[in-house]
């Protein structure tokens, strides 16, 4: 399994498919266990790859947020505190991804 990125789109290229997904419609990106979910505003799609694999081919709007979640701060609507350690990065959909609080400055990049 493969991703690139070219024109604003990301592509998933699986054994007998290929998965094309706009960068725009990108929220964020969510590791459980040894897969990552690819959390778009309509669909989920799943990949066996690593955070770091997918970060590092990702623009520069994409960070990660907390070692489960690479999330797309361009699309965050709203930011709500959990504990002392995490908040709730709020997109639409009410789908939601976590920050840990020492990388809130990371949103002001």
């Amino acid at each position: 399994m493969k991703i690139h990125v070219s024109k604003n789109r990301l592509f998933v290229i699986k054994r007998n498919q290929m998965v094309v997904i706009s960068l725009n419609e990108l929220l964020y990106i969510e590791r459980i266990g040894s897969r990552s979910l690819i959390q778009t505003c309509t669909r989920m799609v799943e990949v066996n790859l690593s955070l770091k694999q997918i970060s590092e081919t990702l623009p520069n709007n994409f960070v990660r947020s907390h070692k489960s979640f690479i999330i797309n701060k361009e699309r965050i609507i709203e930011i709500n505190t959990l504990n002392t350690n995490t908040v709730e990065c709020v997109f639409e959909g009410d789908k939601s991804a976590l920050l840990t609080k020492n990388n809130v400055d990371i949103l002001f990049s």
